[in-house]
């Protein structure tokens, strides 16, 4: 084919372009639960934002946050043109590598199937943060909380995950199963937590000397009291960031009740770890002073090693399996095989890292290191 022919071929071949972009309403509560979790993250390099949409644009905030959730290093290349496109792609490949998939770019619950076979779902939402759009800082807000707080498996749904989540409510408080209108549908998230009483509840049953569950649920208390009870003794106690509000919450955002529980779980547990590490080193002082017989002693040492040691790997790595002696132990909890291992300390109901990580943002940071994928059915209950 001559060359001018061969040219003329080439033009005519449609450009890929991104579907048309409809922008729906997003409820303020949603809004500011959103900003908040972001601004809680950020924090730890002394960043703030007040229009997330509007510092989605340049590319660097959403680097920032990636960087810090993946605990690795964006690379970006310096370039003419659009800077903030490439900043965003670069944020994109931070995610795609921790394996974070995206919920639809639009922020609606379709299937992304329909996109042209020359745009991913990451290229799609960094052009759509480029452009300002907010549906998709929603969509990509979304999925990094299901993805690090909800915890997602590989193997699960998001419908899944979220079901777990909800059991796991349920688990905590079977005893005030009578006074808590708690369902077990999804459709629980809309309306079960609006008054403050399950998370009350929750709180009490991880240590009642933390508050007193019949005083907080008394029909006195008026819903707003409650919740902001809830909040400052999640927030000063067990390390909880203040992602919402008694007035967000009110309005029965599935997303605000969803995001609030997860946090509140993340950091019980994280606690829990904790005193269960207490009382492991306890148990091997009394090994230590005799009580035991010296020929015993190795054996029960060994016993309480596997007990309070926990190896995460990968699924089909290559070192699955490994045990607590493992030479790995000590590597990063964003690494694909990592061993966390019991240190002897006296827990405290609020520890801060040396980034300033509460205990639950300790958790859910180091589940990044294991595979996770989200469903395409994403989440709108």
């Amino acid at each position: 084919m001559p060359f001018i022919q061969r040219k003329k071929v080439l033009q005519a071949r449609p450009k890929v372009l991104a579907p048309p972009e409809v922008e729906s309403p997003q409820p303020a509560a949603q809004i500011n639960l959103f900003q908040r979790w972001w601004n809680d993250w950020l924090a730890q390099r002394g960043l703030v934002v007040t229009d997330l949409s509007a510092a989605a644009k340049a590319g660097e905030i959403p680097i920032a946050l990636c960087e810090i959730v993946t605990g690795k290093t964006a690379h970006v290349e310096r370039m003419g043109g659009d800077q903030g496109r490439t900043n965003n792609l670069a944020a994109m490949a931070l995610l795609r590598s921790a394996k974070v998939q995206l919920i639809s770019a639009n922020g609606s619950t379709r299937s992304l199937t329909v996109l042209p076979h020359a745009m991913d779902d990451y290229a799609l939402m960094a052009s759509r943060l480029t452009r300002g759009s907010w549906n998709a800082v929603s969509s990509l807000t979304w999925s990094l909380i299901i993805h690090i707080d909800v915890r997602i498996t590989a193997s699960m749904t998001t419908i899944e995950a979220l079901s777990e989540l909800l059991s796991w409510v349920h688990e905590r408080t079977a005893g005030y199963a009578l006074t808590l209108p708690l369902g077990h549908t999804r459709y629980a998230w809309s309306s079960a937590f609006a008054d403050g009483r399950v998370w009350a509840a929750l709180i009490s049953a991880h240590d009642a000397s933390l508050c007193s569950y019949e005083d907080l649920a008394d029909e006195d208390v008026t819903t707003e009291v409650r919740l902001a009870a809830v909040m400052t003794l999640a927030q000063e106690q067990l390390g909880v960031p203040q992602i919402t509000s008694p007035a967000d919450v009110m309005t029965q955002d599935p997303r605000v009740a969803i995001t609030f529980t997860a946090a509140l779980r993340n950091a019980i547990q994280a606690v829990e770890d904790a005193n269960a590490v207490a009382a492991s080193t306890a148990d091997a002082a009394t090994v230590d002073s005799g009580s035991v017989p010296s020929e015993c002693r190795a054996m029960v040492h060994m016993s309480l090693l596997k007990r309070n040691s926990v190896t995460f790997t990968l699924p089909g790595s290559p070192t699955a399996g490994l045990s607590p002696d493992s030479p790995t132990a000590g590597l990063s909890p964003h690494s694909k095989v990592f061993e966390l291992r019991r240190r002897r300390r006296k827990p405290r109901k609020s520890v801060k890292s040396a980034t300033g990580d509460s205990p639950s943002r300790q958790a859910v940071r180091s589940h990044l290191g294991r595979e996770s994928s989200l469903d395409r059915f994403g989440m709108m209950v």
